[in-house]
């Protein structure tokens, strides 16, 4: 594994005692990552506080996996919103759909570690009724993936590289207000209707 860019990673994420490693493995045909307690070497829980650890640990014990992650949780003010297959491998060049996105939120974002997608923290919180995954089946994709959004605020994790875009803000800033627009311009049943971010989008919710 390629050890993440630490002094990227905002402190406010790095003090909290929210981090797993991670690895890849395949199930049922399709690549998946599954978090690891970093201390144990056993499977970790993104409902189980005890198999988190502090930033400094999973660091140290990360070269015996794929990476490092954080845990989303009730308990934080983090919401991390995942965009799939928006950059190409080569350019680095962000589809307008995300682009517009990662504009609007402003916010500490960085690439992922299959390089076609970027991830964005931010403070804020999904309302009871909030969707976490829409399929975007028209827009332009990369990395062999579907290009999609993702929204969680806890019971998940993200994988955290420090490959911090160089647009990004160096800060997790709060992202409430863009959060509610992009749930409302999603929104069921509404959504095949419902104006899209630059460019439109069929959505695929199943």
């Amino acid at each position: 594994m390629t050890l993440p860019n630490t002094a990227q990673i905002p402190a406010v994420l790095r003090n909290a005692k929210q981090w797993v490693c991670w690895r890849s493995v395949i199930r049922e045909g399709k690549t998946t990552k599954e978090p690891i307690n970093a201390r144990t070497g056993n499977l970790a829980s993104t409902s189980n506080p005890e198999t988190w650890c502090a930033f400094e640990t999973a660091i140290q014990r990360s070269e015996s996996w794929d990476g490092i992650g954080f845990v989303f949780t009730e308990a934080d003010p983090f919401v991390g919103i995942d965009l799939d297959g928006c950059r190409d491998l080569e350019s680095g060049q962000i589809e307008e759909w995300a682009r517009v996105l990662i504009e609007s939120f402003d916010t500490y974002t960085e690439v992922s570690p299959s390089g076609s997608g970027v991830k964005l923290f931010g403070r804020g919180s999904l309302s009871a009724a909030a969707w976490h995954k829409i399929n975007l089946r028209n827009a332009p994709s990369h990395g062999g993936k579907q290009a999609a959004i993702e929204v969680y605020d806890r019971g998940r994790f993200f994988t955290v590289t420090g490959d911090a875009l160089e647009s990004s803000s160096t800060e997790v800033v709060t992202v409430q207000e863009a959060l509610d627009a992009l749930e409302a311009s999603y929104a069921r049943p509404k959504a095949m209707a419902a104006p899209r971010p630059a460019v439109a989008l069929e959505i695929d919710d199943h």
